[in-house]
């Protein structure tokens, strides 16, 4: 976490007197709330009013508020910010959101893309909920690496299957990760889902045909195939980081939101997924 804080707060430039606006960016459940609590709560102290997504009027004051979860309402945040000119020198604005389209529409000055957990920080936080501790016995080991393996760093999921796991035996350990193999656990699937919800049908369409086909194919090739809407949604499903696009222009996509995307399409045609 106090990488994230120093990351962070390079951005926000404390000792600079300009009002300054940073967006955390990523998938659901990624920690960006997580993260700016921590930041908000490591620096606070330095500001003559804080807020964290409470009720903020214009103020001349020294301020740190933070938007948290930022997705739909987007005018509403636009008439909330007002100008920066509302907020007094120094102040500092943190939003998190799904939507990395935010860049542009707020004029945001420092983005910050939270990434997935490094091996070591996921090997400790799923250990904490699975055994209560930091370091399990070795036993277990093999079988927490398959579980690192599976949630690819997300924290939220790995947190849920920590707790599900907890106080298992060996071989209810090597069940209920076979069951994950064809099944989303029930939370993680929910949590993961509000941002498909959130797609229209077209960009729905399209997620589902890269989970399905186009998982590291050219964006340009994906495209092409997907014709009429191609290009925009591909853009959208990017801005909303339900894909990344890597720097050789192939798509990519979070192995637990292709998992959803492919569960989503069993579920529709049960008698032939190819549909």
């Amino acid at each position: 976490m106090d990488d994230h804080l120093k990351n962070i707060s390079l951005g926000l430039n404390i000792e600079s007197n300009d009002v300054c606006m940073i967006l955390i960016y990523g998938i659901g459940g990624i920690g960006k709330t997580t993260i700016a609590r921590y930041v908000y709560d490591q620096i606070s102290w330095g500001f003559e009013c804080c807020s964290f997504l409470e009720n903020v009027e214009r103020t001349e004051l020294l301020a740190l508020i933070v938007f948290d979860n930022v997705d739909d309402d987007i005018n509403k945040l636009e008439l909330l910010i007002g100008t920066l000119n509302w907020f007094g020198e120094g102040s500092r604005i943190i939003i998190t959101t799904r939507d990395k389209h935010l860049l542009n529409r707020l004029k945001v000055d420092h983005p910050y893309e939270v990434e997935g957990l490094k091996y070591n920080e996921a090997f400790k936080l799923f250990s904490q909920y699975a055994f209560r501790l930091d370091f399990p016995t070795e036993d277990f080991k093999g079988l927490i690496d398959r579980v690192i393996h599976y949630c690819q760093g997300h924290p939220v999921a790995l947190k849920v299957l920590g707790h599900l796991l907890c106080d298992k035996t060996i071989s209810e350990w090597e069940s209920q990760l076979h069951k994950l193999e064809k099944k989303l656990e029930m939370k993680i699937e929910s949590m993961l889902k509000t941002s498909y919800d959130g797609l229209d049908s077209s960009q729905q369409r399209i997620f589902l045909d890269i989970a399905c086909f186009f998982e590291g194919e050219n964006r340009d090739f994906t495209s092409k195939i997907l014709e009429l809407y191609g290009e925009i949604d591909i853009r959208v499903l990017w801005d909303r980081c339900l894909i990344t696009v890597s720097v050789d222009n192939r798509i990519y996509m979070h192995d637990l939101l292709r998992q959803m995307g492919r569960q989503i399409v069993c579920e529709e045609h049960p008698e032939d997924p190819n549909k």
